[in-house]
């Protein structure tokens, strides 16, 4: 039926003349957490980015003043930016019906934003980077494979991402002039995701998939320069971009089982500590596809994408 989006729970009438369904909406918004207040749920987190369509990967810029994330507002999923405090929203992309645009980052200088392209062929998605005042967006990767989950590498020479193109999910890099012939390098070989250089340019941070059924995920890292694979965070349920890294250490979102359902807990783990602690709670379930939470660069601040659900009864009169 016309207008039953979304729609479930079907009930009929005795005499089969009405019907009646739920029809359930979410929307996602952007919610800001203040660190400093420790592991609380109230006051906490605000929203900071919001609207009536899906608002989703928000990432601070280096120096904080502003925020990239996407949005449907338009219609379509496009790069937008909003300053330090969520207002005065830009709208960088317009491709409108050609692709769905995501997983914004930004390059070191602040000046540009890589992000990925999913055209009407998902089996073709490429990196692109544009100017962080708007304008044409260039075409970075060329393979006819799935690049996605882009990142700069410190001195802003290369963008990381993920890659199938050699069959199975690794990080690669290219330069972020654009690739040519030969000039894509691949990162890791025992599988890898999302990938974030250190603030010190020694280590490549990435997402190993443990387990594709139940977000199984592991944090990694390898050296800039090639070398060993070595694990740092173990077996925690989310999604692969569901973390962040600074200069003291990673953040990422874990699932937890309660006695009142699933929550999401915030941790924090230092470079100098083997284990990871726990820092906030998010109020409702969070967005888990591209990157999925940023910390500010003075720590105090942490984004991450969360959904409200509700539903509504719907009454079909007379139904046949």
């Amino acid at each position: 039926m016309a207008g039953s989006e979304n729609a479930g729970d079907v009930a009929v009438s005795t005499d089969g003349h009405r019907l009646v369904y739920s029809q359930g909406t979410i929307d996602w918004d952007i919610w800001r957490l203040d660190l400093r207040q420790g592991p609380a749920t109230g006051d906490a987190q605000t929203r900071f980015i919001t609207s009536t369509k899906d608002d989703a990967n928000p990432q601070f810029s280096p120096d904080g003043e502003r925020v990239a994330f996407t949005s449907v507002r338009s219609g379509h999923s496009e790069i937008w930016v909003v300053d330090g405090q969520g207002r005065h929203p830009l709208r960088l992309t317009y491709f409108g019906k050609e692709g769905d645009a995501a997983a914004p980052r930004w390059s070191p200088d602040g000046k540009a934003i890589a992000f990925n392209l999913a055209p009407e062929n998902p089996d073709n998605v490429d990196i692109y980077v544009i100017s962080a005042s708007g304008g044409p967006a260039r075409r970075v990767t060329t393979s006819p494979a799935v690049d996605g989950h882009p990142s700069w590498s410190r001195d802003g020479r290369w963008i990381y991402f993920a890659s199938n193109r050699n069959s199975s999910r690794q990080v690669w890099k290219v330069p972020s002039s654009g690739e040519k012939a030969g000039s894509a390098r691949q990162v890791t070989r025992g599988g890898g995701f999302a990938a974030i250089e250190s603030p010190d340019r020694r280590h490549v941070y990435f997402t190993r998939k443990l387990s594709w059924f139940d977000r199984q995920n592991s944090l990694w890292r390898i050296p800039v320069e090639g070398g060993d694979e070595e694990v740092v965070v173990e077996g925690y349920r989310s999604s692969v971009g569901s973390w962040d890294l600074t200069a003291e250490g990673l953040y990422f979102v874990d699932q937890e089982s309660s006695s009142s359902g699933m929550s999401w807990v915030v941790r924090f783990q230092g470079f100098d500590r083997r284990h990871a602690t726990e820092v906030a709670r998010l109020r409702y379930p969070p967005f888990l596809d591209g990157p999925a939470i940023s910390v500010s660069p003075d720590g105090r601040w942490m984004l991450s994408t969360q959904s409200q659900g509700e539903s509504d009864l719907m009454l079909v009169e007379p139904f046949r």
